[in-house]
């Protein structure tokens, strides 16, 4: 059994720490390098231009990706406890 809301909140800080790196990346400047460099090492042209660095969007892209791993991570941990009853 785990417990979900535990899970969620782990897994929820793992995403929003992930992103968290992404900001720091744009906002020191980097996001275009960082992208077109993924990009081309998985043999795609690059297309997509990273915007400058706002920090309204950068809190509403942490808050949002840890609450939709929140919900996905706690939704895991009912499905998995449904399955493993004692």
């Amino acid at each position: 059994m785990v417990n979900p809301v535990k899970l969620g909140f782990t897994f929820g800080s793992l995403v929003a720490i992930m992103h968290i790196g992404w900001v720091a990346v744009v906002a020191a400047g980097l996001g275009q390098v960082l992208a077109d460099f993924v990009f081309r090492i998985h043999f795609i042209a690059p297309i997509y231009q990273v915007q400058p660095f706002e920090l309204g969007r950068a809190l509403v892209l942490v808050a949002v990706a840890f609450s939709g791993a929140f919900v996905m991570a706690t939704l895991a941990g009912a499905i998995w406890n449904s399955f493993n009853r004692a």
